[in-house]
């Protein structure tokens, strides 16, 4: 097999073969040259997605088109969010076929949305916005009730999403679906050209790739986040989000036990998915409330220790916070005894001791500088019944949902209104002592 030279910030040029992603060139048009390509909107093992202009209805939008050899689990699911029409979902506007070198490609044409919650932080994108903190307390409040009843409407259509991360909650405005003229093609780049570059042999002396019909003549660069940000944080108090991306999406059957290798990141991971035991709708409510706390407490790890994320590590800080494992999973962890003794005890070696958890403590200390009192202790509840160890027992989204709005009042769009425990919205942080002090 070929070797080529990887960019970092590129999708695996292997990937490129038959079975695998369809090599896609700038201005190619799809779908009876309804949909033409203008931009890069990004790449992951499995699909590739681009900015698109529907020539029909004039618009623009995003194309995703899956490898060749992809199962058709996603679109059956993208089918079934196509009929939910949710306003807390992206929106999927129409499936269709195209046949290429590599195979025949499900594509997928979706509203265009902007970065997700993970790219804002990681790349500090919305220091112009908020210059002295990440999220303020009241977006992370609506961020966190807009992603639940996101989950909400697809367990009401009994779809598992498999992985609720901060990668998978993108921002939105409605002012990008505005866009329509040429002129409005920068906005969503901030810059009028594409930055293309060849591709070459991993060779080390940069020799250009053979042609190929299997692979295009040339790799595109994604475009640029910050544009976007701009317009969906233009009123920087009425943030909105839509939950996306099910690659690991799955219909669920009550009667039928469910067990599946999800590839969600540990620290988002219940107990029965780090354990291979069998799933259902219960492990997305735990991802949700990991979410949840990441999102108030300005990402303090709910039970992950800051040194280790495998998935040893992870079960370790949740014993450590919250005490043994429920006897019916307890045994399926084959190497507790590196840990704990079977009384949940710690015997473990003082290097392998999570740094950022707090034994005892339900949540991150870090949690009480942003809560009043009060509402800590509603949240820590919440938090509590979303991450119960036993999945049966497990708070359901819609009383998540329920007891997420009694706790922060909204508006229809999932935008937190005053706070119910002052005469306005939550600003000032409360000392650590004094909270503390009331548990």
């Amino acid at each position: 097999m070929d070797t080529f030279f990887q960019l970092p910030d590129i999708e695996t040029l292997h990937l490129y073969r038959p079975g695998g992603l369809h090599p896609v060139h700038l201005g190619d048009r799809f779908y009876d040259g309804r949909y033409e390509v203008l931009r890069k909107l990004g790449a992951g093992g499995y699909a590739t997605v681009w900015l698109v202009r529907d020539h029909i209805l004039g618009v623009f939008s995003a194309l995703k088109i899956l490898k060749a050899d992809a199962d058709g689990r996603e679109i059956a699911i993208l089918r079934r969010v196509q009929e939910l029409n949710s306003d807390y979902i992206v929106r999927v506007l129409h499936i269709f076929e195209h046949v290429g070198p590599n195979g025949t490609h499900q594509c997928v044409v979706m509203e265009v949305l902007g970065p997700s919650i993970a790219t804002v932080e990681d790349d500090l994108l919305y220091e112009d916005v908020y210059p002295s903190e990440s999220f303020p307390l009241k977006v992370a409040q609506s961020m966190a009730l807009q992603t639940a009843r996101a989950l909400e409407d697809l367990h009401r259509a009994n779809i598992v999403h498999g992985d609720i991360t901060k990668r998978n909650v993108l921002f939105f405005s409605p002012a990008i679906q505005t866009w329509t003229a040429d002129d409005d093609l920068p906005k969503y780049s901030g810059a009028i050209t594409v930055q293309t570059r060849p591709i070459l042999m991993g060779t080390g002396n940069n020799d250009p790739a053979p042609p190929s019909i299997h692979r295009p003549a040339y790799v595109v660069h994604a475009t640029s986040s910050q544009t976007l940000i701009d317009v969906c944080f233009a009123d920087d108090d009425h943030v909105r989000v839509k939950l996306c991306d099910f690659g690991e999406a799955y219909f669920y059957d009550p009667p039928i036990p469910t067990q599946r290798r999800l590839h969600t990141p540990p620290s988002y991971c219940s107990p029965e998915i780090l354990l291979h035991l069998p799933v259902s709708p219960a492990a997305d409510v735990w991802a949700l409330g990991v979410l949840f706390h990441d999102l108030i407490s300005a990402g303090s790890p709910l039970f992950l220790g800051i040194r280790k994320r495998e998935p040893d590590f992870v079960l370790v800080g949740m014993v450590l916070r919250r005490g043994k494992l429920p006897d019916a999973v307890w045994p399926a962890w084959n190497t507790r005894g590196t840990y704990f003794d079977e009384d949940g005890a710690w015997i473990g070696a003082q290097a392998d001791m999570p740094s950022a958890i707090e034994p005892g403590m339900p949540v991150s200390a870090r949690i009480y500088k942003y809560l009043y009192p009060g509402e800590m202790t509603q949240f820590e509840g919440l938090i509590r019944r979303m991450t119960d160890f036993d999945a049966h027992t497990r708070a359901s989204i819609q009383e998540c949902v329920e007891l997420l709005s009694n706790l922060w009042p909204a508006d229809p769009s999932g935008v937190v209104e005053a706070d119910p425990f002052t005469n306005s919205t939550p600003a000032q942080h409360v000392d650590k002592s004094q909270a503390a002090s009331q548990h």
